[in-house]
């Protein structure tokens, strides 16, 4: 620096370093030299001195580490106790679903056998249906049969037997087919 554009040398109220005029900050220790800032650099100098120190900015970087840790831990074992908790709810579920899926296997087994055992009824059923129709056709056959013949004998005791005969010829058919059925 030329001496000749030093007009007046001061000092930084921080650290004591001479300053040039004109500088807004410390060259040393980075402390403002404004004007505007002269109201804080007039602070006591113990404060400006632990502000500015080292060791406060290292116990304040160690002090926020500490807590970033102590809560990334506490973080960690909270989410720890979570997943375990989730674990053995999923082991229970896990376990209530086997349970279920057997319990499923055994009533659909079940509802199997019932199946076949209905349709095997529905078949004897159908089989019996069949038969009843069967019965009711002969009983039908009996029924024309006996009823045309108690026809003819009312007819022959009103003493009408042209009449007797003719619904006897009527029903013969009928009643040779419930002969074969005997």
């Amino acid at each position: 620096m030329a001496s000749a554009t030093i007009s007046k040398v001061s000092h930084c109220p921080n650290c004591g370093r001479a300053v040039v005029p004109g500088w807004h900050f410390c060259e040393t220790c980075s402390a403002p030299l404004d004007d505007d800032l002269a109201a804080a650099m007039a602070a006591p100098a113990t404060q400006r001195r632990l502000s500015s120190s080292p060791l406060v900015w290292i116990a304040l970087v160690a002090a926020i580490l500490a807590i970033v840790i102590i809560g990334s831990v506490v973080m960690t074992q909270r989410t720890q106790h979570r997943l375990d908790q989730t674990k053995t709810t999923l082991k229970s579920t896990q376990q209530q679903l086997t349970t279920t899926q057997g319990q499923l296997a055994t009533t659909t087994k079940a509802r199997d056998d019932l199946k076949a055992q209905l349709d095997a009824k529905s078949n004897e059923l159908t089989s019996k249906i069949n038969e009843l129709t069967g019965t009711k056709s002969q009983l039908d056959t009996f029924k024309t049969c006996l009823n045309g013949v108690k026809r003819a004998i009312d007819y022959a005791d009103a003493g009408d037997t042209t009449a007797a005969d003719n619904t006897l010829n009527s029903v013969q058919s009928a009643c040779e087919a419930a002969d074969r059925l005997l």
